[in-house]
């Protein structure tokens, strides 16, 4: 997977928001700023991961702008399939990728934080059975398939899964949240430079474990959400103040540094970084257009690395 790029250029993937989803409706720069979307080009990001919304042909509009966006941007479209969905609206909005994408890779999550949805691992992987041989068949064999796009790396949902699934999932995916949960007044940066480190690498290597366990340490891990995200008003995350902003610097340019360091255990791609609509934590701050202290560090080190 990416075989064409460097570790570090598999783990520059992003999350954009377009849409409905979280609140915003005005599109979000990654629609509506063709600078945006030339950063996704030149800096050779993997690729763009985006919801499909559920609700069928009614959200047409909404994702064939997706993945006219995506496209013009150069990435590899990575979306993510509401799990609640019927057959049918599944095998439409396949139609929708197979119409822009053809026959070239697209990646492809079924369903989306299954613990926080309080669905059991039976249920999930049953589902999964049930809906993914006829979608693999709708699409395109370039089409990849993946999930369970667990809140967390969480050791018995991979391996349940994967010596399960009926297909075999071509990527498992997961989230890594780490510190999202302290108070303002708790969150040390110096801690968070040091410790955070030992907390990926420890998921990757679980996760990687159960891999080997169920029989197929071939297949590939994607991180597909978040590091550090402010949400005003949402106590769960942490605003950064004025004066962090060079220990975020430092701690873009080093996560993206272990995260490439772990490609030999198994690590294909992450989409920890969100492009834009993220407030403080976004690549790129929504209404200047102008790159965030994150966003300066992360162009940096893929900038530097070109220089080599």
């Amino acid at each position: 997977m990416f075989d064409h790029l460097d570790p570090l250029h598999k783990m520059a993937g992003v999350n954009v928001t377009i849409g409905d989803q979280l609140g915003y409706r005005d599109g979000g720069a990654f629609a509506t700023s063709p600078w945006v979307r030339s950063l996704v080009r030149q800096y050779r990001l993997p690729f763009v991961r985006v919801f499909f919304y559920p609700g069928g042909t009614r959200r047409d509009r909404l994702h064939r702008g997706m993945l006219t966006y995506i496209l013009q941007s150069g990435a590899t479209p990575f979306i993510n399939l509401p799990y609640g969905e019927t057959l049918a609206n599944l095998q439409h909005y396949i139609d929708l990728i197979v119409e822009y994408c053809g026959n070239n890779e697209v990646l492809i999550e079924f369903g989306n934080e299954p613990q926080g949805a309080h669905i059991p691992l039976v249920e999930w992987i049953t589902r999964w059975n049930a809906l993914v041989p006829a979608l693999k068949a709708w699409g395109r064999p370039a089409y990849k398939w993946g999930g369970p796009t667990l809140n967390y790396e969480a050791r018995a949902w991979i391996y349940h899964f994967v010596a399960h699934a009926n297909p075999l999932p071509d990527f498992i995916s997961w989230h890594w949240y780490p510190y999202t949960y302290g108070t303002l007044a708790s969150f040390d940066w110096r801690t968070a430079l040091t410790t955070v480190f030992d907390d990926l690498e420890s998921k990757v290597y679980a996760a990687s474990s159960a891999l080997r366990d169920a029989g197929h340490p071939e297949i590939p891990q994607i991180i597909s959400e978040y590091n550090l995200i402010a949400t005003p008003g949402n106590p769960r995350f942490h605003t950064p103040q004025h004066d962090q902003m060079p220990q975020i610097y430092q701690w873009t340019q080093r996560v993206l540094d272990r995260l490439a360091s772990l490609a030999p255990h198994g690590l294909q791609g992450a989409a920890i970084w969100a492009l834009c609509t993220f407030h403080e934590w976004e690549l790129v701050d929504t209404p200047t257009l102008t790159l965030t202290p994150q966003g300066q560090a992360f162009f940096a080190k893929l900038s530097s690395l070109a220089q080599l």
